[in-house]
């Protein structure tokens, strides 16, 4: 099948060839190709936001209503896998604003400042600024929005003399950042 020699490399190293190629670049192009085909495979499976052991937790933790707000939002990153990046931005900012309600982390949380993880926003169907940026952060990058294109920024609201955190989306390094 394969014309296969020997020889011996300045290091005194013996390598095989076939034909005429290195066994190490034939071996990089067989693990490429089935790194590609692994990655495609991945990408045709169901993105899972949580497991069937959580969402039967959460539902006996929190009722019913709360499990719902979880199967909606792991439907709605399903359902939108092959939309556009503009859409997907777009319905992820109106689906987690229409979701959650904006509340202080000390009413919240009783704390000065608390950064919830995704799971924690939707248990309480509620957030700050951060909350909101780090669930849409997660949600996107599920959808397949690259990462090198979302960042948390800090701005200030100067109507109320306050930091406030977003999260912005450029397209390329030099475009006008757009803020969820």
């Amino acid at each position: 099948m394969f014309a296969t020699s020997r020889y011996v490399n300045l290091l005194g190293m013996k390598q095989e060839f076939i034909n005429g190629q290195s066994l190490y670049r034939y071996l990089f192009i067989v693990l490429a190709l089935c790194s590609c085909f692994v990655g495609w495979l991945n990408a045709k499976q169901k993105v899972s936001l949580y497991t069937p052991t959580k969402l039967k937790q959460i539902d006996k933790e929190y009722g019913k209503e709360t499990a719902i707000r979880f199967i909606k939002w792991e439907m709605f990153v399903a359902e939108n896998q092959d939309k556009s990046q503009s859409e997907k931005l777009k319905l992820t900012n109106d689906f987690f604003n229409k979701q959650l309600r904006w509340v202080s982390d000390k009413k919240l949380w009783k704390k000065k400042d608390y950064w919830a993880t995704p799971m924690e926003t939707m248990l309480k169907s509620a957030g700050d600024c951060e909350d909101f940026t780090i669930i849409k952060y997660f949600t996107l990058t599920a959808l397949g929005v690259p990462v090198k294109h979302l960042k948390l920024t800090y701005v200030k609201a100067i109507k109320y003399n306050q930091a406030h955190m977003v999260l912005t989306y450029t397209k390329t390094k030099r475009s006008v950042p757009l803020a969820l």
